[in-house]
């Protein structure tokens, strides 16, 4: 008896301790199953503010348009009337040239901000700005008396010519040296020559198998002219990239993420006690 009692409690023992094994090696399976789950979606985790992309097949090559965002404007965002600068990418998958001609805007119900035009900005200002032609030089109220003071007259106060007595006032000569005040032709006022707005032909050529970064910091960036309402964070416009092959269809930009931390003003009506 002693024996059999000593043989289950050695049995049970085992299938215990065969359990407890079980068990661990299925939380350690668990655990691990767990790990390798937030590895991979951390690896594909996508930023929360995706640039916009699209293709366009020119001779049955690509040219690809990348991460196309409107730049961030600051909590207050773009004011209706003015100008907000685009950050964008430009891959020539092809093997011949290819030109970025224009970028045009549309709205709809989804998306109602638009744009006058999208100009390419260079350092700072506008390229491809048509020059005014210049005034022409208006003629000043002297040059005018001396146009229309009659030839071989003397003006008042000067020497006379040699050999030929000064005329005395009684005889009229000085009166004739004074032109009328109707031989005097009035000086308009020229008129500001009036400053073309920017041209929206871009003509930014990309070479085959390269790339054009026109992103805010580059020297060279596009720029939305012009909006119809104000743009802030969380708004989308359309925009189509026309080439000389091809266009896409519209995309859908947003308002890219702030680029650093936001600095928020203090809360209105907290009193600093110091």
């Amino acid at each position: 008896m002693t024996r059999t009692v000593a043989g289950s409690k050695t049995v049970r023992r085992q299938v215990v301790l065969a359990a407890a094994g079980l068990t661990a090696v299925a939380a350690a399976g668990l655990l691990s199953g767990c790990g390798a789950g937030k590895l991979a979606q951390t690896a594909h985790m996508a930023p929360a503010v995706q640039g916009a992309n699209a293709d366009v097949r020119i001779d049955d090559q690509l040219v690809s348009v990348r991460d196309a965002v409107v730049v961030y404007p600051g909590p207050k965002g773009y004011p209706a009337g003015g100008q907000a600068a685009l950050s964008v990418r430009v891959f020539n998958q092809t093997s011949k040239p290819v030109t970025l001609t224009r970028v045009t805007v549309s709205t709809d119900d989804r998306h109602p901000v638009g744009a006058d035009r999208v100009i390419k900005e260079t350092a700072g200002r506008p390229a491809d700005v048509p020059s005014a032609a210049p005034s022409a030089p208006s003629m000043s109220p002297s040059a005018a008396t001396a146009t229309a003071a009659p030839t071989g007259t003397v003006a008042s106060g000067s020497a006379a010519p040699a050999g030929r007595p000064a005329a005395s006032p009684s005889t009229g000569a000085h009166a004739s040296a004074k032109p009328s005040p109707s031989a005097v032709a009035p000086t308009q006022p020229s008129a500001a020559p009036q400053e073309e707005p920017p041209s929206d032909q871009l003509n930014i050529t990309i070479g085959p198998w390269q790339y054009v970064d026109l992103t805010a910091d580059s020297p060279t960036h596009l720029v939305l002219l012009g909006l119809t309402k104000p743009l802030t964070g969380g708004d989308t416009v359309l925009l189509r990239f026309e080439f000389d092959g091809g266009a896409t269809n519209p995309v859908e930009v947003p308002v890219g993420p702030p680029a650093g931390p936001i600095e928020h003003s203090p809360i209105d009506g907290v009193v600093d006690d110091k």
